[in-house]
């Protein structure tokens, strides 16, 4: 899994370059609003967490094996987002 510290290392870079290109563009006073970026951390901590079990599931079971199921979970949740779905509906369908 050495793969790992450059996806992360790449998220940074490019996070880091689109927040300079946006505070360029807004003159140095670019709009932060305080209260999501604690939630946006959260988010992005799951995310890494679920990102790196992925990676793990890849890695220990085979492509024909992982390959399905990670597909069918990621479609299940572009499915909930597409659709609109309430909360407890897209859980009933991931679960």
């Amino acid at each position: 899994m050495d793969y790992v510290f450059a996806h992360f290392t790449g998220i940074l870079v490019t996070s880091t370059i689109y927040m300079l290109i946006y505070s360029a563009a807004m003159m140095n006073k670019p709009r932060i609003y305080p209260e999501v970026i604690l939630p946006g951390f959260m988010s992005g901590v799951m995310w890494a967490i679920a990102d790196i079990g992925w990676f793990i599931a890849n890695d220990t079971l085979s492509q024909p094996i992982s390959f399905p199921i990670i597909t069918s979970v990621s479609h299940s949740r572009c499915f909930c987002v597409i659709r609109h779905v309430t909360t407890q509906t897209c859980l009933a369908v991931l679960l």
